[in-house]
């Protein structure tokens, strides 16, 4: 599938995070993620409650070298305002991250895919995140397609990541539109969430 080209605006600048931009990045993605819109007020503070323990933990828990980061900044007012994350296997992958790709790989059907699952080199693309304000330009796109960039460069088999579809409906439209399919959907928590899957060719 050809990628859709996406330019940045001038003002915009994409470039590889450093360690000195962890703690700005943490306190971009937090509030960024707890902006939900649920559909009602019990699962809105449940999934508050959810990320606003879970996020904080999941950038002390792994090493902020151990993987890809990429921000996009408006220099006009020197602002973090996009990020996304590349893990590339088996350098990081959380227990969850583990038995999902074990899980799907024995119920998937195309051989293919299973094998590469089974067998291949994996990345799992995290946080991809966008200012509201600055939404509805391309720009997640353009975070997506690098990412998907450097996985090529590292000669990764598959591509995977997890959404909710019931409140990230436009991501998940991203994700299919750039070759993302369901992989699989689990309904055993307060949220649907999938797990999708790109074949990298």
């Amino acid at each position: 599938m050809k990628q859709q080209t996406v330019t940045l605006p001038a003002h915009l600048k994409c470039s590889r995070a450093v360690l000195s931009e962890q703690e700005e990045i943490k306190q971009f993605h937090v509030p960024i993620h707890l902006e939900t819109s649920t559909r009602n007020e019990e699962e809105r503070m449940v999934q508050e409650s959810c990320l606003a323990e879970d996020f904080p933990a999941l950038y002390s828990q792994h090493d902020f070298e151990e993987c890809s980061v990429w921000t996009l900044r408006d220099e006009a007012s020197n602002r973090v305002i996009g990020c996304v994350d590349l893990y590339i296997s088996p350098t990081i992958q959380t227990e969850f991250e583990v038995f999902a790709t074990l899980e799907v790989a024995y119920r998937n059907q195309d051989e293919e895919l299973n094998a590469k699952l089974k067998n291949g080199k994996q990345a799992w693309i995290r946080m991809l995140s966008i200012h509201p304000l600055y939404r509805k330009q391309g720009l997640g796109r353009y975070l997506l397609h690098v990412a998907l960039d450097e996985a090529r460069q590292q000669q990764v088999d598959t591509v995977l990541l997890v959404t909710l579809p019931e409140v990230m409906q436009s991501a998940v439209k991203l994700y299919e539109s750039e070759g993302f399919q369901l992989l699989e959907r689990d309904r055993t928590s307060h949220f649907v969430v999938d797990t999708m899957v790109l074949l990298v060719k």
